[in-house]
């Protein structure tokens, strides 16, 4: 597992800086100001355990508020199916 956990973090960082510059993107924004993160070469990186623990445990976090927000999301949409059903 901590084999991988390097290209997996690299993953997972220009996954956020990517979606930082797709936050930040205005449409008023010439198209080469919006350059996505070109990705490095990939090498493999050697990972201490207190790092693979931290990385598993934001993974999960990240998961868990995701899980919430769909959830709710869901509840909210089926209680104003439920409200107009009985109005009608």
């Amino acid at each position: 597992m901590p084999a991988g956990f390097g290209f997996a973090r690299d993953a997972q960082k220009r996954f956020e800086e990517n979606r930082q510059l797709r936050q930040r993107k205005s449409p008023f924004q010439k198209m080469k100001d919006n350059k996505f993160v070109d990705p490095p070469k990939m090498t493999f990186k050697e990972v201490s355990q207190e790092e693979l623990k931290a990385f598993k445990a934001s993974f999960r976090r990240k998961r868990r508020l995701e899980n919430i927000r769909t959830a709710i999301i869901t509840i909210v949409f089926f209680l104003i199916v439920l409200v107009l059903w009985i109005l009608i």
